[in-house]
């Protein structure tokens, strides 16, 4: 028996403990990563709006999880925890924002995206989010086809590069072209500067 204040304090117990399977693919890890990340930054952000910092007398709390008061914090300790940098966690919480916006509008792809079934870039993630409902169920249709089983990968490629166009900046011949190992030129001011 363990005493839980919230809803969203079982969710992030959950994913901690479904992490520790063996069986889950990487999509769904991540999804798992991202979605303890998300909770326990909400709830890190409730503890000290409720002021639960401030130690008060009496009996302890039963409550003995403690959560990070900053979002940093939390990505901090949960990359220390899985061995993966701060990032990668942030990363993770992208991932898992973008899955479940999708599961509101074509729940089978998301499905097959969090399984592994599908995989794509967190990029096609991010600009299937921005698509309208009706355009994302047609895709759905194309990757599923009408018997519901995905594509392979270089057919669902070739249509997310069809359907889906990544948005990319392109360069112009005028900037300048940034190179690795570019020497400053010699400053006999530096030393003083430096002391500034």
């Amino acid at each position: 028996k363990i005493p839980f204040k919230e809803r969203i304090e079982v969710i992030a117990y959950v994913c901690q403990m479904q992490i520790k399977e063996r069986k889950l693919t990487e999509a769904m890890w991540r999804y798992l990563v991202g979605k303890r990340y998300d909770c326990e930054r909400l709830l890190g952000k409730h503890t000290v709006a409720k002021g639960s910092s401030i130690r008060k007398r009496g009996r302890p709390s039963l409550n003995t999880f403690q959560y990070d008061s900053s979002k940093v914090g939390t990505r901090q300790r949960l990359g220390e925890e899985y061995h993966i940098s701060e990032t990668t966690v942030f990363k993770y919480g992208l991932f898992m924002q973008r899955i479940d916006e999708l599961y509101k509008y074509v729940p089978e792809l998301a499905t097959h995206i969090q399984i592994g079934k599908i995989r794509m870039s967190q990029e096609h993630l991010a600009e299937l989010v921005k698509m309208t409902p009706q355009k994302l169920k047609e895709l759905s249709g194309l990757i599923l086809g009408a018997d519901g089983k995905c594509k392979s990968y270089t057919m669902v490629r070739e249509i997310l590069d069809e359907y889906v166009p990544l948005t990319t900046v392109a360069k112009t011949d005028n900037e300048p072209q940034l190179q690795i190992k570019n020497t400053p030129d010699y400053d006999p001011d530096l030393e003083i500067s430096s002391l500034a």
